[in-house]
C-alpha cells in the first residue's frame, strides 16, 4: 500500500515537472465564497445544520495542469454551544474532518489523469459527487456522515472512449490513523465507472488499514439513470456505520451490515427542483439498530448564485420527523 502511494506521488511530481515544458494555452483561476445558513428541527430541539462558510478555488496553470482548493472556514451546528473555530481544531489529523478539504493538483496526459494532494477518497457512491455545501446530511448515509473521507494521497485514472469507461487506482492516508503519514496507516482503492447511454454504473473496492497490517474492506455498488425528466440514483455499501472508540471519539473500524440509499431528482421548470430520498440500513450486530428514512427536498434557484431549500423526512430509528430550511449564496470572482 505504501509503495503504491509513493509510486503515485512520484508519477504526479514527474508530470508537474513536465508541465513546465509544455506549451501553455493560458491559465485561469476562480474563487467562490459560499455562505450557507440552515435552521433545522430535529427531535425535540433546533440546530443550525450545515451553517458554514466555504471557499472554493479552482483553476489551471496550463492546458494539462489543474488544481483544486476547498476549505470550510467556520461551521456551526449546535445552536446552544456555538464554536466557530471547530474546523481548525482538528487540522493535522487524519481521523477527523477539518477545515481543509481539497488541496490537490491534477496533470492530464492523454487518456491518463494523475492527481496528488488532499482529495476525497474513491470509496463511496454517487452521494460523494456533490460538494459538502450542496449536501443535506439527513439524506446522506452513515458512511458519508461519519467517515473522514478527505485524505492525503495520489490517484491515477485511465479514461477510455472519451471517459465512457474510467478505471482509477488511489492510495491515501487512512482515516483510522490519528496523524497522516506519521501513523503509518494507509488505504488503497480501485474504482470502475462505465456509462452506457443514460445509465452510469460505478463500483469501488477499498482496503482501509485500521491497525498496522490489518485491513478492513469497504465495497460500493452504485447506479444512476438519467431519464431527462428525472435522475434516479441508488448507492449500496456493505457496511452499516463507522465504529468508534468512545473514549477518544476516533474511528476504529466498520460496523458491518448493509446500506441502501435511493434518490430521485426532478427539475420543475428552470428555477425549482424537487427530490425524493429513501434509505434502508441493516446492522449485522444488532437488529434493533436497523432503520429506514424517507423524505423530500424542495429547492428554489432563480440563478446560479442563490439557492433556497426546504426539506422534511422521517427517521424510523428516532421515531420522529425532521424538518429544515436553508439558504446558500455562491459568490464567484476571477483571480487570474
Amino acid at each position: 500500500m505504501k509503495k503504491l502511494l509513493v509510486f503515485a506521488a512520484a508519477m504526479s511530481l514527474c508530470c508537474l515537472a513536465h508541465s513546465q515544458e509544455a506549451e501553455s494555452l493560458g491559465s485561469h483561476a476562480e474563487m467562490t465564497l459560499i455562505p450557507r445558513v440552515d435552521l433545522n428541527y430535529t427531535p425535540y430541539t433546533l440546530d443550525l445544520g450545515q451553517t458554514s462558510l466555504f471557499t472554493l478555488i479552482e483553476g489551471n496553470f496550463s492546458e494539462n495542469l489543474s488544481f483544486t482548493f476547498a476549505a470550510n472556514l467556520f461551521g456551526l451546528s449546535d445552536i446552544h454551544d456555538i464554536d466557530l473555530a471547530w474546523p481548525f481544531k482538528s487540522l493535522g489529523y487524519s481521523n477527523a474532518n477539518n477545515a481543509l478539504q481539497f488541496l490537490n493538483f491534477t496533470y492530464s496526459l492523454g487518456d491518463f489523469d494523475f492527481t496528488l494532494g488532499k482529495d476525497v477518497m474513491t470509496c463511496g457512491g454517487f452521494e460523494y459527487d456533490a460538494w459538502d455545501w450542496e449536501v443535506h446530511p439527513w439524506f446522506s448515509s452513515n458512511l458519508w456522515n461519519n467517515l473522514p473521507a478527505y485524505q492525503w494521497g495520489g490517484k491515477v485514472a485511465w479514461n477510455l472512449l472519451e471517459g465512457a469507461h474510467v478505471f482509477s487506482l488511489q492510495a491515501s492516508t487512512s482515516p483510522f490513523g490519528e496523524r497522516p503519514f506519521a501513523s503509518g496507516l494507509f488505504a488503497g482503492s480501485f474504482q470502475y465507472q462505465g456509462t452506457f447511454g443514460p445509465f452510469t454504473f460505478r463500483t469501488n473496492a477499498t482496503a482501509f488499514e485500521t491497525a498496522k497490517t490489518h485491513y478492513d474492506w469497504l465495497l460500493s455498488v452504485d447506479g444512476q439513470l438519467d431519464l431527462g425528466a428525472a435522475v434516479v440514483t441508488l448507492d449500496f455499501y456493505n457496511i452499516y456505520d463507522i465504529a468508534y472508540n468512545f473514549d477518544s471519539d476516533a474511528p476504529v473500524g466498520f460496523d458491518r451490515g448493509r446500506t441502501y440509499r435511493l434518490e430521485c431528482g426532478v427539475p420543475l421548470g428552470e428555477s425549482w427542483t424537487v427530490s425524493a430520498h429513501g434509505q434502508y440500513a441493516v446492522c449485522k450486530a444488532d437488529a434493533d439498530l436497523n432503520f429506514w428514512k424517507a423524505g423530500a427536498c424542495f429547492e428554489y434557484h432563480p440563478g446560479e448564485a442563490l439557492h433556497v431549500n426546504a426539506f422534511g423526512m422521517y427517521d424510523s430509528l428516532e421515531e420522529a420527523p425532521y424538518f429544515g430550511v436553508g439558504v446558500r449564496y455562491e459568490l464567484s470572482v476571477d483571480l487570474f
